[in-house]
């Protein structure tokens, strides 16, 4: 995400617009409509060999899928901690609010998301509402690299799940720098996103502008989210690779008719080694 160049915004506002209303994302959504714009991870315990032989339901699958999107939720607001009593949470990047809402459901605690997209912004609401939070959780329409109408040091978790990979490298530090601003002293950044191996890997290039033109994303190094961070006062305090654990939701997923094209370059990816996907917790430096 480039801060000020409209035509790249309204162009990723564009594609999420049309993610909301069709395609996979929306049809995994149709029954619940926890909308999720986000990979899924397969957790101990999570028992998914029905699907390793032919015959299954597709709805079944679907099912599933939804599930572990939703697993992959659960799993990293543990590592929030006890901020989530009666905290103030930023959704940056909420895609159609599903996260969010999931969120609040688990600790009733207060969210305010923003993404680019309209139709993301009005079906988060619609949602919210449908399940009794709108009073709690509230969606808008903005740039969470300058959120222009939120004050400054009013959240006390930043949430970035899979949405910090349209932010231009150059911009990271931007990103934090906003977070530390909209944040209270003692807070907490977890993101969650896709990380190259692009120079670490043989692979790593090819799979990154393999994703980046798929995604209209922008994919980071590791390491790049930590140097940003640093310099706007935020130490990572967890690093969690989650690549062994999503790569199974990837393996399913390409098993479904209603399959993307992605799902075999995720495959690749941490197949071999150069693609990651990190859960990174960040704290001030100042806490």
């Amino acid at each position: 995400m480039r801060v000020f160049d409209k035509r790249y915004l309204d162009q990723l506002a564009t594609v999420y617009d049309k993610k909301t209303v069709e395609g996979l994302n929306s049809k995994l959504a149709e029954k619940d409509h926890i909308l999720l714009n986000h990979s899924g991870v397969v957790l101990p315990g999570k028992d998914t060999s029905r699907f390793q032989k032919d015959g299954f339901k597709e709805s079944d699958l679907l099912y599933c899928l939804h599930d572990l999107e939703k697993d992959l939720v659960v799993f990293a607001t543990k590592h929030i901690g006890k901020i989530l009593s009666g905290g103030y949470i930023l959704d940056a990047g909420c895609g159609a609010g599903g996260s969010a809402i999931l969120i609040n459901k688990e600790s009733g605690c207060k969210i305010d998301g923003y993404t680019l997209s309209e139709k993301q912004k009005d079906f988060a609401n619609h949602v919210a509402e449908e399940y009794g939070v709108s009073k709690t959780v509230k969606f808008y329409q903005g740039n969470m690299l300058n959120l222009e109408n939120v004050s400054s040091h009013t959240f006390d978790v930043v949430w970035a799940c899979e949405s910090t990979e349209h932010v231009s490298r150059k911009d990271l530090q931007v990103m934090f720098k906003e977070f530390s601003r909209v944040t209270i002293p003692k807070s907490k950044v977890v993101i969650i996103a896709w990380t190259s191996r692009a120079g670490l890997h043989k692979d790593g290039k090819r799979i990154k502008k393999a994703l980046d033109e798929y995604y209209l994303t922008d994919i980071h190094l590791e390491q790049d989210y930590i140097a940003a961070a640093r310099k706007e006062g935020w130490l990572a305090t967890e690093t969690l690779d989650l690549a062994d654990m999503t790569l199974p939701y990837w393996e399913l997923r390409q098993k479904s008719n209603n399959a993307t094209g992605s799902e075999k370059i995720f495959i690749e990816g941490y197949k071999n080694d150069a693609l990651s996907y990190i859960l990174y917790v960040f704290g001030k430096r100042n806490n």
